[in-house]
């Protein structure tokens, strides 16, 4: 996938600290996709998820939806869809949207210990059987990221979530989120 971002700079200081310029805002991709199994006549909801590797800054090893930056020439949207394709190589961009009134669905823009204080939510879904189901999951992939910064991506339900330490309280956003959402087809 092609992208038009430019990726936002980064100044070192004297004493080995980074600062960046232009990473105020950050972006939550939720992918949802509701698997259809004919033969069960099943319908499951999944969520995608990534585990933060050995070189991200903090929370290695904690698990998170894909997540990022909006780097400079890219859309909150934009950022989320690249983000998503970055760490997991999974392309969403021909998913429907959740949105509110044609904005990211959900917004934080509480102060917390983490270095940005707005965060956009966004939303694909999609509606799949399982034969394409498990055909998508096959394009997993992590040579899109950053060495080390993604070491495993898998979708699971909503009731798999408490078998996972997640961090930046996505564990609470997937909960909320099926709550409100998991209808949506």
């Amino acid at each position: 996938m092609k992208f038009n971002n430019v990726h936002n700079e980064c100044i070192i200081l004297p004493d080995g600290r980074e600062i960046w310029i232009g990473r105020s805002v950050a972006v939550t991709s939720v992918v949802m996709i509701h698997v259809l199994d004919y033969k069960k006549d099943t319908l499951t909801t999944k969520y995608l998820i990534n585990q933060r590797g050995e070189k991200t800054p903090d929370f290695r090893g904690h698990w998170n939806i894909p997540c990022g930056y909006i780097d400079k020439n890219e859309t909150s949207e934009e950022a989320a869809i690249r983000e998503t394709y970055e760490e997991t190589g999974l392309d969403v961009s021909k998913f429907e949207r959740i949105t509110e009134d044609g904005q990211p669905f959900y917004v934080n823009s509480l102060p917390t210990s983490n270095r940005q204080n707005i965060v956009h939510y966004h939303m694909f879904y999609s509606v799949m059987d399982l034969d394409k189901f498990i055909n998508f999951c096959e394009g997993i992939t992590f040579e899109h990221s950053e060495p080390g910064e993604v070491v495993d991506a898998r979708f699971i339900t909503i009731d798999e979530v408490d078998n996972y330490q997640f961090c930046f309280g996505h564990k609470e956003r997937l909960i909320a989120i099926h709550k409100k959402y998991s209808d949506v087809r």
